[in-house]
């Protein structure tokens, strides 16, 4: 419950053209079971001409929002970054919904103030919300990052200090969310915590499954920064093991 200018949450969804997607996740965030005043919804818009901002803009009672021409998610991502309020910060995409009503009162019992991350796993569904296969998660921390990447754990089932985070790079378009992990492992004193229960239904198929070999090559880029080409070398059966089974499924899903 809100304290004096203490909120526990803010659910930041970058959006583009998604009027369908997003009403889907909207409702999914305003049926769980916790007080509304306990978390805000930022929505930032790319400038849709979709009927998207008519959507949102019916929900003005309930969230905040913002619709302007950016250069890209992860600059969208950036601005609800700085419009936040909330102790805590969570991204979700359009389309994503929460696994069931009462993800967030289970999540806001770990967000203590104290934990600077809380993350949990997710179910994959295709695009009837049909589950695919649940990604269990455990760790996270700098080695897992190393060798398993964004495999390490999910943005949309992470939440984090608001306090702590720094901002996405603007150098990468799809595989920006990886530096923003190494970025938060590399802080002193990070502390996490893991809920072995899914958290969000994560619709397999957008842009980094449709632009697989981009994908790929930024998440080689950024190891070769990060860590150097040993690491490069140790993560070949990684690389591999992507290309095997994600590079067929996002043919098979793409959206």
């Amino acid at each position: 419950m809100r304290k004096g200018n203490f909120m526990k949450l803010s659910i930041i969804i970058a959006t583009l053209n998604c009027k369908k997607d997003l009403e889907l996740t909207l409702e999914s965030i305003f049926q769980q079971n916790v007080p509304d005043t306990d978390y805000e919804v930022l929505v930032i818009d790319g400038g849709s001409t979709d009927g998207t901002v008519d959507l949102i803009r019916s929900y003005a009672s309930t969230l905040r929002y913002v619709s302007e021409k950016d250069d890209g998610i992860y600059d969208a991502m950036n601005k609800g970054m700085r419009l936040a309020q909330g102790d805590y910060l969570q991204f979700l995409n359009a389309g994503d919904i929460f696994y069931d009503n009462d993800v967030l009162q289970i999540v806001f019992e770990r967000l203590d103030g104290k934990t600077s991350i809380v993350f949990g796993d997710i179910h994959v569904v295709n695009a009837a919300y049909e589950t695919i296969f649940h990604v269990r998660y455990s760790t996270f921390d700098l080695e897992a990052l190393k060798t398993k990447g964004t495999g390490t754990c999910n943005h949309q089932a992470f939440f984090v200090k608001k306090n702590i985070v720094p901002m996405f790079s603007n150098k990468y378009m799809l595989k920006a969310e990886l530096n923003w992990f190494i970025d938060l492992a590399m802080l002193d004193s990070l502390t996490a915590s893991h809920i072995d229960r899914p958290l969000v239904r994560y619709v397999l198929g957008g842009k980094g499954y449709i632009c697989f070999w981009q994908n790929l090559f930024e998440w080689v880029c950024i190891v070769q920064t990060r860590f150097g080409l040993w690491q490069n070398i140790k993560n070949i059966k990684a690389y591999y093991r992507f290309f095997r089974y994600r590079f067929y499924t996002s043919k098979k899903y793409a959206r």
